[in-house]
C-alpha cells in the first residue's frame, strides 16, 4: 500500500511539471466521469473478483492486476480523482475479447458487447453526456492466430465502431479509441509461428481503426472522438528507449525478454488442447469447490461455470500466459529487477510501462478533452 501511495505521488508531481497548466487545451463537452472499456491491460481486478483469484493468481501478480504492480487505468482514474474529484469506473475484463467466440455455457465469455450491456444497465438513470469513455480492445481476437485476417479485422472494428454510435445513441460525447501495438514484437509474438500473422493483423486493425474514427467524427460533429497511438508510443520504446525513459522518468533497458522466464511456448498451447482444457477444468473445479462458502463470494457462485472458465483460458494466449505463470510460481523466480523490463510475461506488460502509459494518457486527455469545474 505505502509503494501504492509513492507511486501515485510520484505520478501527480511529474505530471503537473510535465503538462503545463496553460499548455492544457481542451475542446468540446467537459466530462465529469470516465469509463473504460478493455481487456487484461486495462482490468483493475474484475475478471480476479469474479473468478474468485484463479486468473491472475496473486502472487505472482499484484492483487488481480496482469502485471507487477497496479494498471494504467488506476493511475488515470486516480490522478483525476485527486485533480477533480472526477469519479470513474471500469468494465475492462481479463481475455476480453470484441467478438463473441462461443457459443459456451455459463458467463464466460466476456466480450465488449457484454460490456456495453453491463454498463447501460448500470448506468440506466445516470446522465451520460458528461462520460469520457475510453476503449481499448482487441488483442485477444487475434492472439490465437487461426483467422481470416481481413474478415476479423472488420468484424472487430465495426463491432468497436457499433458500440461507439450505441453510446453516441444514448448521450455519450466524448470518446478516446486506442488502437494496438504491434504484437508480434511482444515476447510471446517472437517466440511463435504466426509472428507474420500477429504483425499483419496489428496493421490491418490499426488502419481499419483509423478509418471508423474518422467516419465517426465526420458523421457526428457534435461528438470529441480521438484516436489514441498507443502502437506509436511502443514503437518509440523500441526504437529510442533511452528518450523516453528521460522523458517518462523510467529505466527500462530490456526491450525483448520478459522479466518472467516461464515455460510457456506457443507450441505448448496448440499441443492437445483437449488435455489441456481438461486440466484446466479440474483445477478451477477444485478452486470453486474451497471457496463455494465463502460469503463474500456467495452472490456469483451460481455463475460460475468451471468448465467454461478452463475452455475461455485454453483459449486465450493472455489468460493462459497468466495461468502458467502463476502454476509455475514455485519454481521459477521472478527477474530482480522488473522496473528495467518492459515485459512482465510473455503478453503483459510491466508496472513501469503502466506508469509511462499513464503519463501519456494523461498528456492526451489534457491536450484534446475538457474537465468539468
Amino acid at each position: 500500500m505505502q509503494s501504492r501511495k509513492k507511486l501515485l505521488f510520484f505520478l501527480f508531481i511529474i505530471s503537473q511539471s510535465f503538462f503545463p497548466q496553460q499548455l492544457w487545451a481542451g475542446s468540446g463537452t467537459p466530462f465529469k466521469q470516465i469509463v473504460f472499456f478493455g481487456d487484461s491491460l486495462t482490468d483493475n481486478g474484475n475478471l480476479y473478483w469474479y473468478d474468485w483469484g484463479v486468473l491472475p493468481k496473486s502472487p505472482p501478480y499484484f492483487h488481480g492486476r496482469f502485471s507487477n504492480g497496479i494498471v494504467w487505468s488506476e493511475l488515470v482514474s486516480q490522478y483525476y480523482h485527486d485533480k477533480n474529484a472526477t469519479p470513474s469506473v471500469n468494465f475492462a475484463f481479463g481475455g476480453e475479447t470484441v467478438l463473441y467466440h462461443g457459443p459456451m455455457s455459463g458467463y464466460l465469455p466476456y466480450n465488449l458487447n457484454w460490456s456495453l450491456k453491463s454498463y447501460l444497465v448500470r448506468t440506466a438513470w445516470q446522465d451520460r453526456t458528461n462520460a469520457l469513455y475510453i476503449i481499448w480492445i482487441g488483442a485477444n481476437d487475434y492472439l490465437p492466430g487461426k483467422i481470416e485476417l481481413d474478415k476479423v479485422t472488420t468484424d472487430v472494428v465495426k463491432t468497436i465502431k457499433g458500440v461507439v454510435e450505441s453510446l453516441i445513441n444514448r448521450g455519450g460525447k466524448n470518446f478516446i479509441i486506442i488502437n494496438l501495438p504491434n504484437l508480434a514484437k511482444t515476447p510471446y509474438g517472437k517466440s511463435s509461428p504466426i509472428a507474420e500473422t500477429l504483425q499483419w493483423v496489428s496493421m490491418l486493425h490499426n488502419l481499419k481503426l483509423d478509418l471508423a474514427v474518422a467516419e465517426i467524427e465526420a458523421g457526428y460533429k457534435h461528438v470529441n472522438i480521438q484516436l489514441f497511438s498507443i502502437n506509436k508510443l511502443f514503437d518509440n520504446i523500441l526504437k529510442h528507449t533511452d528518450a523516453v525513459n528521460k522523458k517518462y522518468h523510467t529505466q527500462i533497458n530490456n526491450i525483448h525478454e520478459a522479466c518472467w522466464q516461464g515455460p510457456y511456448s506457443f507450441r505448448d498451447q496448440q499441443d492437445d488442447s483437449k488435455l489441456l482444457e481438461q486440466e484446466l477444468y479440474q483445477h478451477f473445479k477444485v478452486h470453486y469447490k474451497l471457496n463455494k462458502m465463502n460469503e463474500v463470494n456467495s452472490k456469483i457462485s451460481n455463475k460460475f461455470n468451471a468448465q467454461s472458465l478452463a475452455h475461455f483460458v485454453a483459449t486465450s494466449p493472455a489468460l493462459l500466459e497468466a495461468y502458467r505463470v502463476a502454476e509455475d510460481a514455485e519454481n521459477i523466480t521472478p527477474c530482480t529487477n522488473p522496473h528495467e523490463y518492459l515485459f512482465w510475461d510473455q503478453v503483459h506488460v510491466t508496472s513501469q510501462v503502466h506508469k509511462m502509459l499513464a503519463l501519456h494518457a494523461i498528456e492526451f486527455i489534457e491536450n484534446h478533452f475538457n474537465q468539468a469545474q
